[in-house]
C-alpha cells in the first residue's frame, strides 16, 4: 500500500508520525493524519484545510487537548490505529475509483471526512471547521476553482471592571481596522480575549464566559495590559494557554497589529 502513495501523501504520513512521537503517543490516529495533511503544506488537502482556517498550530493545540501528552517514550515507528489504517485503505479505494494511479492527499482527506466518529472528526469539531464546508472546498479544488478565503476572525472581549470598558471599546475599534469582528456572544466567537490589567480579579460574568468558551470550543486568549502578570485562576488556569500577547497604551496600535497576527496564525 505504501508504494502507492504519492510524495505529498508519503510526507504527510511522516509528519503524522513525527507529531505522535513529539507528543509521546503510542499510536498514530486519524487526528495525527489530519495534522500531517495540514503540516505537509503543498498537497491539495493542505490547500483545502488551510483555506478553511486550519493551521499546524491549531491542529497541534487541539491534538494536545484531545489526546494529551504521553508519559513513556514513543516507539521510533509508532503503529497506526485501526481507524488510521482504514483511512489509508479507503483513500486507496477512492484513488482507484477516480482513476488515479497514486494515492493523493485529497484521497486521504476524503477518507478522513468519511469517518464521522474519528479523532480527526473530533479535532475538526473542536477547531469549529465544518465537514460539509471541507467537502465543498475539496470539490472546488478538484475542479480547479479558486477556494474562498476563511471568514474573518471573530472575538469576544472579556474584562473585569466597568472602568475597563473604555479599553475594550478602543481595542474593538482597532480590531475592526484589521477586519476582526467583535461579537456579543461567546459561542459566536473564534477567540475569547480576556483583558488582564494590573488590578484584574476573577468576577462575574467571567466564569460563565469561560465555561461557555470551553463548551463551544472557543479559544481563550489572555491579553496582558500595561505590564500585568498572568494570574493563576482555577479551574480555568489561564497560565496553561500558549498565546499571551501584551497591550500597552504607549504602543497600542502596534500591539494590536501583533495581536491580530498572532490570532490569525493560531
Amino acid at each position: 500500500m505504501l508504494a502507492k502513495l504519492d510524495d505529498h501523501t508519503r510526507q504527510a504520513l511522516r509528519l503524522a508520525r513525527d507529531q505522535a512521537r513529539q507528543l509521546r503517543h503510542a499510536h498514530v490516529g486519524t487526528e495525527h493524519l489530519l495534522t500531517g495533511l495540514v503540516e505537509e503544506d503543498l498537497g491539495l488537502a493542505a490547500q483545502v484545510l488551510t483555506s478553511a482556517g486550519l493551521t499546524t498550530q491549531v491542529c497541534a493545540d487541539h491534538l494536545v487537548h484531545l489526546v494529551g501528552r504521553g508519559g513513556a517514550p514513543t516507539p521510533e515507528d509508532p503503529p497506526f490505529t485501526t481507524r488510521a489504517d482504514q483511512a489509508v485503505e479507503q483513500a486507496h479505494r477512492h484513488s482507484v475509483s477516480l482513476g488515479y494511479r497514486r494515492i493523493g492527499t485529497e484521497h486521504l482527506l476524503i477518507a478522513l471526512l468519511d469517518q464521522p466518529d474519528s479523532g480527526a472528526a473530533q479535532l475538526l469539531t473542536r477547531a469549529r471547521v465544518s465537514v460539509e464546508d471541507l467537502r465543498d472546498r475539496l470539490q472546488a479544488a478538484l475542479h480547479g476553482l479558486v477556494l474562498p478565503p476563511h471568514t474573518r476572525p471573530a472575538v469576544y472581549l472579556s474584562y473585569a471592571r466597568p472602568e475597563d470598558r473604555h479599553l475594550a471599546g478602543r481595542l474593538a475599534d482597532h480590531l475592526a481596522e484589521h477586519d476582526v469582528e467583535v461579537v456579543e456572544a461567546v459561542h459566536r466567537a473564534d477567540h475569547l480575549l480576556v483583558l488582564i490589567g494590573p488590578q484584574w480579579t476573577l468576577r462575574d460574568p467571567m466564569p460563565a464566559e469561560f465555561e461557555s468558551a470551553l463548551r463551544h470550543y472557543v479559544r481563550v486568549v489572555p491579553v496582558l495590559v500595561d505590564g500585568a502578570r498572568m494570574p493563576d485562576v482555577e479551574p480555568f488556569n489561564l497560565a496553561t494557554f500558549r498565546l499571551v500577547p501584551e497591550l500597552r497604551h504607549n504602543t497600542f496600535r502596534d500591539d494590536v497589529q501583533r495581536l491580530v497576527q498572532a490570532l490569525e496564525a493560531s
